[in-house]
């Protein structure tokens, strides 16, 4: 309390004195996403294993990632078949396989982008692209979406994509 021998009660007003620790705590967490992946993830021993577990790790963390959808290309078809998801309700899920050569429909025009650009890419409009978006674990939720290449061990080349939501409470930064 601020005294004040001229208020009622002799208390003028109150000093609160803070520290703000809002990116040390959001940096703490991103660590925590990266050593829960980098521990799950390598134990894999296929493409497809690794997508479900980095699914499932994701999936703990709905704070920062509402919802992820991996992807990954079929080169003899070119189509994406969608390995591992979370955030998604059971019978409301994302399009299990995409064709992207030629591209049909707007999340398919996403993941091709990215595909050939090999950029992360940021995008607004979700019930644009995924027709059953998830329903937000936090009021407010942003309509604003990732795409994410992920590489091969082929030189220049991408094995699919990452598709991430994004709290409507983080900015994207890189």
């Amino acid at each position: 309390p601020v005294p004040d021998d001229t208020a009622p009660r002799g208390i003028g007003g109150v000093l609160a004195t803070v520290v703000e620790i809002t990116q040390r705590v959001i940096g703490e967490r991103r660590l925590k996403i990266l050593g829960d992946l980098g521990s799950h993830v390598t134990e894999a021993k296929t493409a497809e294993e690794a997508c479900q577990r980095a699914a499932a790790v994701l999936s703990a963390h709905a704070k920062d990632i509402p919802f992820v959808l991996l992807y990954l290309r079929d080169d003899a078809t070119g189509v994406m078949r969608l390995v591992g998801s979370a955030g998604f309700e059971q019978n409301d899920g994302p399009p299990t396989e995409i064709s992207v050569e030629p591209a049909q429909g707007e999340l398919a025009a996403r993941l091709a982008e990215v595909m050939h650009s090999g950029a992360i890419r940021l995008h607004d409009g979700l019930s644009d692209v995924l027709p059953h978006v998830p329903p937000a674990s936090i009021p407010g939720a942003a309509d604003q979406f990732a795409v994410v290449p992920i590489k091969s061990n082929v030189a220049d080349r991408y094995a699919g994509a990452l598709v991430a939501g994004l709290s409507a409470f983080i900015r994207p930064d890189a």
